[in-house]
């Protein structure tokens, strides 16, 4: 009973803020899709020799305007679940030397699955190739990561500008990553820079991938603010309030027990007076 009566008076407040918080929860959860928290899903750092430090460009990656069928179809049905963002780096000596890493975003591992199949067959297709004038020189995949798949192509000019590369595309969960390296014909490097580029994304999402959302809670921290300022003035109220009113009426009861002890007092005055004043309540004196 004692421990009662002492958290008695904590109970009330205790219960305004936990109504507060389910209710700063309900009011001021708002969400928004922000394709731009992919970038946390892609490398900061080439880590390649050759390479500028910082990207040369970071941009989301519209769906709407994506190259594959795949990627269109998820953002009309899922848009809050399909995104990509891709990162790209040049020559560290102004060559025509690059990495680009681009990362889509899909609704389910199977969307991811029938994207990954789509760029690779675009990638290996003769017609394209033939078109583009270029060739493919080898096939490879990682070990180290699971289903991933590569190729190695050249362009078949045999001028100064012509180039070469390695493009190896694979699957996260819900992601779809394709990872290119470029340089000139004559340059050194290729397969092995993509194949580092490779491992080190796959590791960066091994790591942030699980739980990953492009969706974001919205809270301004102004009305937030003023919300929990509002929410301790009312807990605080209810501790203190009670006291006041208490208070209060102890105050008014004193002052009607003041009022009706004066009152006896006067009305017992006024008859003792009367009584004095009255003629036969003075003694008689006798004549001798």
């Amino acid at each position: 009973m004692k421990v009662f009566r002492w958290t008695k008076p904590y109970i009330a407040p205790g219960l305004v803020m936990v109504l507060a918080g389910i209710g700063f929860w309900t009011i001021f959860q708002g969400t928004r899709m922000e394709p731009s928290r992919l970038s946390d899903l892609v490398l900061q750092d080439s880590g390649l020799a050759g390479m500028q430090e910082s990207a040369s460009r970071s941009e989301v990656v519209t769906s709407t305007h994506s190259d594959w069928s795949v990627v269109r179809k998820a953002a009309a049905a899922h848009p809050d679940k399909t995104g990509g963002y891709a990162r790209t780096w040049e020559g560290a000596k102004g060559g025509s030397n690059s990495l680009s890493v681009l990362v889509e975003s899909l609704p389910t591992s199977w969307n991811a699955y029938l994207l990954r199949r789509q760029i690779m067959a675009e990638y290996t297709n003769a017609n394209t190739l033939k078109a583009h004038g270029v060739a493919i020189t080898s096939r490879f995949s990682l070990l180290q990561v699971p289903g991933s798949q590569g190729v190695s192509y050249q362009e078949s000019a045999t001028t100064s500008s012509a180039i070469r590369g390695s493009t190896v595309v694979f699957a996260v969960g819900r992601l779809v990553v394709l990872v290119d390296v470029q340089m000139p014909v004559n340059s050194s490097g290729g397969a092995g820079d993509v194949r580092s580029a490779a491992h080190s994304q796959y590791a960066l999402l091994q790591a942030r991938e699980p739980g990953f959302s492009m969706v974001e809670a919205t809270r301004s921290p102004s009305a937030s603010l003023v919300y929990g300022l509002i929410a301790v003035i009312v807990a605080a109220s209810t501790v203190v309030l009670p006291r006041l009113v208490r208070r209060g009426y102890s105050r008014r009861q004193a002052r009607l027990v003041n009022r009706a002890s004066y009152g006896r007092q006067v009305r017992g005055s006024k008859v003792l007076r009367r009584r004095r004043a009255s003629q036969l309540m003075q003694p008689t004196h006798r004549r001798r």
